[in-house]
């Protein structure tokens, strides 16, 4: 949306394509308080999305919603020939000069522990879970039970937390060393030193058993100690992969060069291919970030317009 409306005011015609019935991607599935995007405090994650999607719509940018990809192909030596199927079942093409893919990331997902042994059938019964704040809307449930998270990361440290201190018994499980920044780092230890966060470190997962429809067991490794857990729900933060799904077919985006699934860009969001362009969390887990995907979207939108 960035790209799109920085490029509106420099003149150009942008259109948006999205597969979702709104814009704003992974924003609209969080509920909680944004406190990172400036001047915009206590203002919901799905709020903030619906505010940029009424900037768009203020400036009559095209977005095409539940729109899908059919055909991506060179036109000529200088520009696009894109295919789409729109909702009401249409299909139009149109031509560009340049594409920009801001396609964001998505959490890891069920296909880490497919081969784990009993993960489907704990996975069925709805006993465990990969969404970054799906633990949120089940915090008074989830009071006084046994409670697993597993990852290393910022998410899994700020799962572990909302957990302890709404009074759940939460273990985290990660697989090396936590990764997590300084400051929630030190509130965990704080917490696993007061007795409310139990913490096993070089977990090596080994499987699941459903010991009853409200309840699993996790087994694992940890230094050496074989251990067997009985929680409540375990909420799983495993990190993100870039959201790239429906571009894999088409052959001018498997031309471009990635690193880990991440498309890799140069300069301003240039991509390995001419005039296709990348910003956002799909070039990478560093960008992931509102401010930064804001910043990138508009550098791609000033390089696009130095070339054109």
């Amino acid at each position: 949306m960035s790209c799109a409306l920085w490029l509106k005011q420099l003149g150009y015609s942008p259109v948006i394509f999205d597969r979702n019935k709104q814009l704003g991607g992974e924003l609209l599935r969080l509920e909680r308080p944004n406190r990172w995007v400036l001047g915009m405090p206590n203002i919901d994650s799905d709020e903030l999305a619906r505010h940029y999607a009424g900037h768009i719509a203020l400036e009559h940018i095209p977005a095409l919603l539940e729109s899908e990809l059919t055909g991506i192909d060179r036109a000529g030596s200088a520009g696009f020939r894109v295919s789409v199927l729109l909702a009401d079942g249409e299909s139009v093409s149109f031509n560009f000069n340049a594409l920009v893919v801001a396609t964001g990331c998505k959490a890891k997902g069920p296909e880490l522990f497919d081969l784990l042994p009993g993960f489907t059938e704990v996975y069925n019964a709805g006993l465990i879970s990969f969404s970054p704040l799906d633990h949120l809307p089940r915090l008074t449930e989830l009071t006084h039970k046994p409670i697993a998270v597993i990852g290393g990361g910022d998410n899994a440290h700020f799962t572990a937390k909302d957990l302890a201190t709404s009074g759940a018994n939460c273990s985290l499980l990660t697989r090396s060393q936590a990764k997590a920044g300084k400051s929630i780092r030190r509130e965990i230890l704080d917490s696993i030193e007061q007795g409310r966060i139990l913490e096993y470190n070089g977990v090596k997962l080994t499987g699941f058993n459903l010991e009853s429809p409200d309840s699993l067991k996790i087994l694992f490794t940890s230094a050496s100690e074989s251990y067997e857990i009985c929680v409540r729900h375990c909420f799983v933060r495993a990190g993100f992969n870039s959201n790239t799904t429906g571009l894999e077919c088409f052959d001018v985006f498997k031309k471009l060069d990635k690193l880990n699934g991440y498309i890799q860009t140069h300069g301003s969001g240039q991509t390995s291919e001419p005039m296709i362009y990348a910003a956002g969390d799909v070039t990478g887990p560093g960008s992931q970030s509102v401010v930064n995907a804001i910043a990138q979207g508009a550098n791609v939108a000033k390089e696009i317009s130095q070339i054109l």
